[in-house]
């Protein structure tokens, strides 16, 4: 246990998840190696998915943190209920960021009045004065969870906003017969139909059909003796 202490702090969410970090920084530096070219864009894609993504994960794990300290039940239910929608994009990223800011000062102003109110209406004196240290620690804990909540909102969004670096397939795609249920992944199958697909132009031309569909196919071993 003590030995898988490290890759528990380093793939916590309160540090960023520094692992994940580094693990897409090294993939894209060994696929800069490996292809230059592609391999160069790819890293320059892991290392925003990646700043992105801890970015997301440190400044949520922060404003979450400074949420708690306001003690205001209403607040935290209204906070949990608009982290259910997530940023798919870095509009939407910026929206919903400035939306957690607004919310953040509107609230932690607002409560200097209301949370004294609502206490001594629901407790008396004991829920007005509960109220003031309500409305205290809400002006003051409120607007700074809101700047967490833009920065955290706005890196949500760039790490979404199609930024993921291209995920290499583990196989080549299934065979679908347009004719037949969709049956089993064949791997013969799917193997004949990629070729036909990718030497299809060249085989129209020497064969002189204009429209061609896989069947089957057979490997053919010619002996050069």
């Amino acid at each position: 246990m003590k030995r898988q202490i490290h890759i528990l702090l380093g793939s916590s969410n309160i540090f960023g998840s520094p692992v994940v970090f580094f693990n897409n920084i090294s993939t894209g530096m060994t696929e800069a190696i490996e292809e230059p070219i592609r391999g160069s864009i790819l890293l320059m894609k892991r290392i925003l998915y990646a700043a992105s993504n801890s970015s997301t994960k440190l400044f949520g794990t922060i404003s979450n943190g400074f949420a708690i300290w306001s003690m205001d039940e209403t607040y935290l239910r209204r906070r949990d209920k608009e982290e259910k929608v997530k940023a798919k994009h870095i509009g939407q990223g910026l929206f919903l960021g400035g939306k957690g800011l607004a919310m953040g000062f509107l609230e932690g102003l607002g409560g200097i009045v209301y949370q004294p109110v609502k206490g001594a209406m629901q407790e008396g004196v004991f829920g007005f004065l509960k109220g003031i240290g309500k409305g205290i620690a809400g002006i003051t804990v409120k607007p700074v969870t809101g700047v967490f909540d833009f920065a955290a909102r706005t890196s949500e969004g760039i790490r979404n906003t199609n930024i993921h670096p291209e995920r290499p397939r583990l196989r080549i795609p299934r065979y679908i017969n347009p004719r037949e249920p969709i049956r089993e992944y064949s791997q013969d199958e799917a193997e004949g139909n990629f070729l036909l697909k990718q030497n299809q132009n060249s085989i129209k031309k020497s064969a002189g059909h204009s429209k061609m569909e896989y069947k089957f196919h057979m490997v053919l071993i010619v002996s050069l003796c």
